[in-house]
């Protein structure tokens, strides 16, 4: 592969990664409204994530969401504000701070799952 389409796909992969919604499965706890709860993370991007099992919660209300992503033993802390809500308990949280330290490992973690979903022709060109 030439220079410039290398250069020019890895900056599609970066791209990529920052829209990709990664699906997961984890246990978390959730402040919101002074109060603590439990709820499970569904999937997760770097700009926010789905969880279900939710107390209620309102659109717009800010949160913040405690879990360990399977890998590296980081507990993330991440601020959010609530997009929406359903009756069935999910909803979608929009990250509105995360610590840069993990946010670094956030992002590294998204990458290699990215990374595990491109088929190996692809992913050998850029190792």
């Amino acid at each position: 592969m030439g220079g410039r389409l290398k250069a020019a796909f890895g900056s599609i992969v970066r791209e990529r990664r920052r829209s990709f919604r990664c699906p997961i499965a984890v246990p978390a706890a959730i402040h919101a409204n002074g109060k603590d709860g439990s709820c499970h993370l569904v999937n997760i991007s770097e700009g926010g994530m789905a969880i279900n099992e939710s107390p209620i919660l309102k659109p717009g209300m800010e949160v913040r969401v405690l879990f360990t992503l399977p890998g590296p033993l980081v507990c993330f802390n991440i601020d959010s504000e609530v997009c929406w809500y359903d009756e069935e308990g999910r909803a979608g949280l929009r990250s509105l701070m995360i610590p840069s330290e993990q946010q670094s490992i956030l992002q590294q973690w998204l990458a290699t799952k990215l990374e595990e979903g491109l088929p190996e022709s692809v992913a050998r060109q850029f190792r």
